[in-house]
């Protein structure tokens, strides 16, 4: 059963890729488009997606988080509605099936990203906020129909898969950055003075100009130059940030000693509270530790409660507020900037401090911070153990 789909009109932007790609099955072609925010991607993400549903093919849409693949599998629906070529759409399983056998399925990092193949289109939404790994795992499963990859993204770092796809011309490959066209229809001179304002200069280059930038990271600097090893495990001052260890979703811990040597990071997932509270009480119990500053918002207080009768460190719980976040960040922040604390080379958690970010609300005249990524677990771990060190400096014992 053939579907006919009339679409909206495309701007001359989106036109461009979608030329490119849609008259073009099992072709293994690939399009890359380096795009700022509210220019219309993911508009032409659903564009594509319809074209090749209309040849009854399997195509899917990959995105960084859950709650994003949700959003647009529901886009998706609520699309549609009304036009009667959906045959079933399942929000459990974020799978739309349309009455001439055509599927798109709504992935997102953490899950299972192997044990289907994909006959038509994927999409892969946000590179560079997807780890590596998960691409890797996701691409294979395009190479026995020979499907066609789009590569969408605003851009972060010159390095990483995006700015390699980007910046590396193939055959049957399609290179478009956005920025060459006019698109301040959608993204005025007075909306992007607003952005600006409540976006860290790196954020706003990146996000609403579309720039790679070559620095660190989007709020923290210096990162390569804290680099190291620790010189000495003496004393251990720790920070845990819990999880409910299930999908993307991380619990970390991290040990630091008084010289703001950052001595271990170690994280766990897809364990029960009970083998997790075990699995730290253990790694406690192989240092020195002097101090444990663990947070205790949602889940934390039961979690802290149980660690506290496996171990005899005293806990100090954290609470998270927006003024106590922003002392953590300031701190590490300050710290890095004035090179003062050694951080490991560990890639997960560089990945999340570079990733990390600051935004300004304009009416309350407030900072939030938070992951870019969707996961911040290491930054939280090592923001805590930093800030038990700095509360345990100036205090001393006369006897």
């Amino acid at each position: 059963m053939s579907v006919n789909i009339i679409y909206p009109e495309l701007k001359p932007w989106q036109r461009a890729g979608y030329d490119f790609i849609k008259d073009s099955p099992h072709k293994e072609k690939v399009l890359v488009i380096k795009s700022k925010r509210q220019v219309g991607k993911n508009f032409l993400a659903n564009a594509i997606l319809l074209n090749y549903c209309s040849y009854g093919l399997t195509n899917c849409l990959l995105e960084p988080t859950i709650p994003q693949a949700r959003r647009a599998y529901y886009q998706m629906v609520k699309l549609l509605q009304g036009s009667n070529i959906i045959k079933s759409a399942n929000a459990s399983t974020l799978i739309i099936e349309f009455i001439n056998g055509a599927e798109i399925l709504y992935k997102s990092a953490g899950q299972q990203l192997a044990g289907f193949t994909i006959s038509g289109v994927a999409i892969i939404d946000e590179v560079v906020y997807l780890p590596e790994d998960d691409i890797d795992t996701f691409l294979p499963t395009c190479d026995a129909q020979k499907a066609n990859i789009v590569y969408i993204s605003t851009p972060m770092f010159a390095s990483g898969r995006f700015y390699e796809e980007f910046t590396n011309p193939e055959p049957n490959k399609l290179i478009l950055d956005w920025n060459e066209w006019d698109t301040s229809e959608f993204l005025s001179k007075e909306k992007l003075e607003i952005y600006r304002k409540k976006l860290s200069p790196n954020k706003f280059k990146t996000e609403y100009l579309a720039q790679f930038i070559t620095v660190d990271g989007l709020l923290f600097t210096n990162l390569n130059e804290c680099t190291g090893t620790p010189s000495n495990q003496n004393k251990i001052f720790v920070g845990i940030d819990w999880a409910t260890g299930s999908n993307g979703d991380y619990t970390s811990i991290v040990g630091m000693n008084e010289d703001r040597e950052q001595v271990f990071i170690k994280r766990i997932n897809n364990i029960t509270p009970t083998q997790q509270v075990e699995w730290i009480a253990d790694i406690i119990s192989r240092y020195n530790v002097v101090k444990i500053l663990a947070e205790k918002n949602s889940i934390g207080a039961v979690f802290i409660d149980m660690l506290q009768k496996k171990i005899k460190v005293r806990i100090t719980n954290w609470t998270t507020t927006n003024q106590s976040k922003k002392d953590l960040v300031q701190y590490l922040q300050s710290c890095l900037e004035n090179k003062t604390v050694t951080i490991l080379n560990d890639d997960k958690q560089l990945d999340e401090l570079r990733k990390y970010q600051a935004e300004v609300n304009i009416k309350t005249n407030s900072v939030s911070y938070n992951a870019a990524s969707g996961n911040d677990d290491d930054v939280i771990a090592l923001m805590l153990a930093l800030w038990a060190v700095k509360s345990n400096l100036g205090t001393y014992n006369i006897s």
